[in-house]
Order: structure tokens, then sequence, then C-alpha cells
């Protein structure tokens, strides 16, 4: 059972009370920084943990007779793992560029494996960016290349690539995001 000083700053807390908010991040600063330098330590991390703590606020329920700590724990660990897993695919906006522009000067996958490139007036510019799109999509199985056509040189939403390759949303999305990890491990800066 929870101590009664604690789940009645819960309870005012969900009232909106910002004070009793206040009370419960400072009270449990110790616990996001022990979680969050297990996880790396970051600032990031320390910052999602304290929406984590808002989180913990928000879906606490004492009628469930488990202690808030154990909560917040969960709440805290989860909003920092997310952050991390989001970093963690994160692909440099130059080669997001790459790709967009080569939608717009009509690059062209010609049997998903010989990615070729069709266009009659290349300058030097765009053929090295066009380069680095090919080279960069080498390290892509033909799956995630397929993906990667359809999603961002095609045009289809994650749902309607889903529906047209028979897989779920979720696995083309975990494909995409796959085919990005690779691509961003072998980017030479």
């Amino acid at each position: 059972m929870e101590n009664q000083e604690v789940l009645e700053l819960i309870r005012e807390a969900k009232k909106g009370n910002e004070k009793a908010i206040e009370t419960l991040i400072e009270r449990y600063l110790n616990t996001i920084r022990k979680i969050n330098n297990k996880w790396g330590g970051t600032d990031d991390g320390f910052q999602e943990g304290i929406l984590g703590i808002y989180q913990a606020i928000k879906t606490f329920d004492e009628s469930y007779n488990t202690k808030f700590m154990t909560h917040l724990y969960f709440h805290i660990e989860a909003k920092i793992r997310r952050y991390i897993d989001k970093e963690r695919y994160r692909v440099p906006q130059y080669v997001i560029e790459s790709i967009k522009k080569g939608e717009q000067e009509r690059l062209y996958f010609s049997g998903i494996e010989n990615f070729e490139i069709e266009d009659g007036s290349i300058d030097n510019e765009d053929l090295e960016n066009k380069v680095l799109v090919e080279r960069l999509l080498n390290y892509c199985t033909n799956q995630e290349k397929e993906v990667l056509n359809l999603l961002f040189f095609e045009g289809y939403s994650g749902q309607a690539v889903a529906k047209k390759l028979g897989m779920s949303r979720q696995w083309v999305h975990s494909i995409k995001h796959r085919a990005f990890e690779k691509i961003r491990n072998n980017i030479i800066l």
C-alpha cells in the first residue's frame, strides 16, 4: 500500500494542481537519474523521464493496490527507451533530401535489383546525388529496396504498401527502419 502523502499528491496532480505535480517530480528525480543512467544518461533521456512521470500520474489507479513507484518505474523506462529507439533510426536529412530529389528527377528501379538512372540532362551535382542514393540503396535487401521504392519514389502510403505486398503495416514500418539503419550505418562522411 502506498503512503497517504503520495496518494494525496497524486490525487491533487490529477486535478491539475501544478504544485502537487512539481512535488512529485522533485520527489522522484533520483529515480529518473537512475533509470536514465541505465539507458545511456543523456539530457534528452532525462527530459523523457520527466514526461514519464506525467504519464504515470495520469494513468495511476490506486484501486489496483500497487505501489506508485512500480507504476512510475515502468513509465519512465518506457519513455526513455522509446526515445532511444527513435533516435537509433534517425536518418540524416541530406540523405532524405537526396532520395526526394531523386524522386523528382525520375529515378527508377529497374527490376528492383539493378538500380538504373534514366535522365538525359544530368549535371555533375545531380549525378553525384544519384550515385550516392544508388550506393546507399545497394546496402539494402531486395525487399527493403521495394518498400523504399513504393514509399518514397512511387508515393504509396505505408498502408497501401502493406496491402500491395500482402503484409502488415507494422512489418512495412519495420522493413523501412531496418533499411534506414543499414543506410545510416554505411554513410561515409
